[in-house]
């Protein structure tokens, strides 16, 4: 137990000291994409720089082989530290980046991010190039889907992740301008290896309009009398009832 403790004070003295020397450099990039900085003026921008420098700490311990488990509570830790945050924004922050952390880590740490509070099925936007990305919002699985992550579809499935967005998943995956055609191929093979649908269902038209079409078409088919077309087509509507948001 002291020794657990002691490893808890080292990582977040190494946090502490990693975020002092990061958040004083000048357009620095998260792994390239979203810039960050300090503005003690601009409280979203500090949220946005917390988190960043947060993931990234934990990526690095990822990385290097470190206590991850003790750096995601350290971080959690420093994200309360925060002087005008309420529980609804740390709530929130908290979840951002345990999302952005989970996209970037290896699969096998998405348990003990899970453990740590991740919601596998919470929708963000790209965690990195949320410019590039109109504000579209998804879940790790569609993302996984879409960078050709194997192994973390597996994990993210294995902990709970809704298989059911495998269309929009799979859509992503054919539309991805990094992955190849054939591990875009792999990539819809392991989807369906986990009996994600990866084809959209079309949606049934429901309208009364066009349910009178489709009944009335019926009718023209098999009878050629105007009025029995009509007599048969009443006993239809009648039979199989309106669609239900047209009834009164």
């Amino acid at each position: 137990m002291e020794k657990d403790r002691m490893m808890s004070c080292l990582t977040y003295k190494a946090l502490m000291t990693f975020i002092d020397k990061e958040a004083k450099k000048e357009k620095t990039r998260f792994l390239g994409g979203c810039p960050y900085t300090t503005d003690p003026h601009d409280k979203n921008l500090d949220f946005l720089t917390q988190i960043n420098l947060g993931a990234e700490f934990v990526l690095r311990v990822m990385n290097e082989r470190g206590p991850v488990k003790q750096s995601v509570e350290a971080v959690k830790s420093y994200l309360r530290t925060s002087h005008f945050t309420n529980m609804r924004e740390l709530a929130e922050n908290t979840e951002s980046f345990l999302f952005k952390t989970a996209f970037c880590a290896p699969a096998k740490y998405i348990p003990l991010l899970v453990e740590a509070g991740l919601d596998v099925n919470a929708t963000r936007c790209h965690p990195i190039y949320t410019n590039i990305k109109d504000g579209e919002k998804y879940p790790l699985l569609v993302f996984a889907a879409e960078i050709g992550d194997g192994e973390k579809i597996k994990a993210l499935i294995e902990n709970g992740a809704d298989k059911s967005v495998g269309p929009t998943a799979a859509d992503l995956c054919k539309k991805s301008d990094v992955l190849s055609p054939a591990e875009k191929a792999d990539i819809m093979n392991k989807m369906r290896a986990f009996d994600m649908d990866v084809f959209e269902k079309k949606k049934a038209d429901n309208s009364l309009a066009e349910f009178n079409k489709a009944t009335q078409e019926i009718a023209n088919k098999t009878v050629k009398n105007p009025k029995t077309r009509k007599r048969i087509t009443n006993l239809w509507v009648r039979a199989f009832g309106r669609p239900s948001k047209e009834r009164d």
